[in-house]
């Protein structure tokens, strides 16, 4: 099952699959992250929105985990412009 999240103004989320805040069960994870602003528009390469190319995953203990931590970065990469003019 998929879970998705949104971060606040610090980076800190909580996983929801069915209702908000509902977390996730155990297991292992492939991870997907993006981020959009007002207008949709990517915010960070494509790959890191795809949990199959990201390179991220996460195991989740029974117990939980409280700290999931990924580093991303943007150096050398401008959003695409998409054909509406706009940056994709």
């Amino acid at each position: 099952r998929s879970a998705v999240a949104r971060t606040d103004a610090n980076g800190k989320f909580v996983l929801t699959t069915l209702n908000p805040n509902d977390g996730i069960t155990p297991g292992d994870y492939q991870v997907g992250i993006s981020k959009v602003d007002d207008a949709l528009t990517s915010l960070l390469p494509e790959k890191y929105g795809n949990k199959l190319q990201s390179g991220f995953a996460a195991t989740v203990p029974s117990g939980g985990v409280k700290d999931l931590r990924f580093e991303l970065t943007t150096e050398g990469w401008k959003p695409e412009k998409n054909r509406s003019g706009g940056e994709k």
